[in-house]
């Protein structure tokens, strides 16, 4: 087994950046597209007390996605549990 060893530089070695020394994944007029997009979303949680945004599934893809104009509470998946399984819900609220 091959151990990783790692050492923190702090200042020791001279560090370098530098820039466009690759090929870009995605061009640069994409990349701050999507740092806006993703400030625009942490705003807007904040504004409306949204604490996870981020929890969809395949089965529950609108989870935390569809916000209530009037209330502002977040629309999504609950299971409504009972001791007869027959009587087990899942509902949207």
């Amino acid at each position: 087994m091959i151990e990783e060893c790692r050492a923190e530089n702090n200042g020791e070695v001279p560090k370098y950046y530098v820039e466009e020394s690759h090929p870009a994944i995605i061009d640069r007029e994409t990349w701050e597209a999507i740092q806006f997009e993703m400030e625009r979303r942490k705003a807007f949680a904040k504004k409306y007390g949204i604490v996870k945004l981020d929890y969809t599934t395949v089965d529950n893809p609108f989870a935390g996605r569809v916000i209530y104009g009037r209330c502002g509470s977040v629309f999504g998946r609950k299971v409504w549990n009972s001791t007869d399984e027959r009587l087990r819900r899942v509902v949207w609220r």
